[in-house]
């Protein structure tokens, strides 16, 4: 979600981001989830987005996932 929009995005061009969601999430709703990737697509970052069929908490599913992006950068 997006808590704060700062005055100035920061130069995020060398930052990758992982984000996972819940798409019946009954905290955050995905419109909140979009919201961010684009503040931080618009900084620069490398954005990658996952929902998943899932709430609030967090899913095996989600982190395998979120391991393979891991293991998939090139650092």
């Amino acid at each position: 979600m997006v808590p704060l929009v700062p005055e100035s995005l920061p130069d995020l061009s060398s930052v990758r981001v992982w984000i996972g969601a819940g798409s019946d999430d009954p905290i955050i709703p995905t419109s909140e989830t979009q919201r961010l990737v684009e503040l931080l697509r618009s900084a620069g970052a490398d954005v990658t987005i996952r929902f998943f069929n899932a709430g609030h908490g967090l899913t095996n599913n989600e982190v395998e996932t979120a391991g393979r992006w891991l293991k998939d950068l090139k650092l």
